[in-house]
């Protein structure tokens, strides 16, 4: 009887170890999913020589990811450690001016469960005119930039959310000035890609005219110029009656141009509006403006565009005592 119990505690463990080594490979090696794809570029692209490649790998689920490493024709291009898996924006001289010939990329995919996998694409530069329009600088006045979208073109396709790229033309040929939203450096690119030269918004490149703009900027569409003169509507006067209570409103020129206001008494914070009318006090609203005793006060708003850009103005009033006279 004792033998047999024996049996069966030895078969127990036994059992028991080996579920707990099943669970733990599965652990490590059953719960990442890999799979991923070229989602630029296509299969079997052609580029014309010249022009930059852009690469992004898609992962189906990328939190199971740990790196992707990227390489062409053999040659080792970069580790890219977190999502976007992209190369080719900005940097990565590799996939900058392309030679004719056939190219192969090769991603190395390693997931979280310490797995490694690979993933190819093909694609083909050839022979292009001067790499297709503008790139020397030289020859006619006639470009030969054709397109119905810049986001289609490989050079482009980083910039196609968060970015306001604007067609431009200067001495017949084409220029495309492409800004970060938010941002306030403008960078010019031939059509074919390349990077002439980075500005501000206060030193453009002269003698450009502005074709078409597109990008998803919430800017209203003025390319980060944006209105933002406002004035004080109320209060009309610089003199006001104890125990009328303060109602400010501030109104801009154009109010589709306004991110937000905020406004200030005496250097303290009343309230943020973020739609118009720019009003504070209305109907009893801001119990602080209630309740102001006789001074001076120094109002301050803060305008906040939709370029971003921050503009204040002033306006110093007096609350007077009543008068018994």
């Amino acid at each position: 009887m004792k033998n047999l119990i024996l049996f069966f505690s030895v078969m127990l463990v036994a059992m028991f170890s080996v579920s707990a080594t099943a669970d733990v490979a599965e652990a490590s090696f059953g719960h990442c999913y890999w799979d991923s794809y070229f989602q630029y570029p296509g299969k079997n692209q052609t580029y014309t020589a010249g022009k930059d490649v852009y690469v992004k790998v898609k992962p189906k689920k990328y939190q199971d990811i740990a790196y992707m490493e990227l390489s062409m024709n053999n040659q080792y291009i970069r580790k890219e450690s977190k999502y976007p898996y992209e190369w080719g924006k900005g940097g990565d001289y590799k996939l900058k001016n392309m030679k004719p010939g056939t190219y192969k990329l090769k991603c190395k995919i390693k997931d979280k469960c310490g797995n490694t996998n690979y993933i190819y694409c093909t694609f083909y530069v050839k022979g292009g005119h001067n790499g297709g329009g503008g790139n020397n600088g030289g020859g006619s006045n006639h470009d030969n930039c054709k397109f119905s979208n810049p986001f289609h073109m490989s050079w482009c396709h980083p910039f196609e959310h968060g970015y306001k790229v604007c067609q431009y033309k200067k001495n017949g040929k084409t220029y495309f000035r492409v800004v970060k939203c938010g941002s306030h450096t403008p960078y010019w690119y031939t059509c074919s890609g390349k990077l002439i030269c980075k500005t501000d918004n206060h030193h453009e490149i002269k003698h450009c005219n502005k074709v078409k703009c597109w990008g998803d900027c919430n800017d209203g569409g003025h390319d980060n110029v944006c209105n933002w003169k406002s004035w004080w509507e109320y209060p009309k006067y610089n003199s006001i009656s104890y125990g009328k209570g303060l109602y400010v409103k501030v109104k801009p020129a154009y109010y589709k141009h306004i991110a937000y206001m905020e406004l200030y008494v005496n250097n303290k914070y009343i309230r943020k509006e973020s739609s118009y009318p720019y009003e504070w006090g209305k109907n009893g609203s801001d119990s602080y403006l209630k309740h102001l005793k006789p001074g001076h006060y120094k109002l301050k708003c803060v305008i906040v565009d939709k370029c971003h850009e921050k503009h204040i103005i002033y306006k110093s009033i007096v609350i007077k005592k009543h008068s018994n006279s």
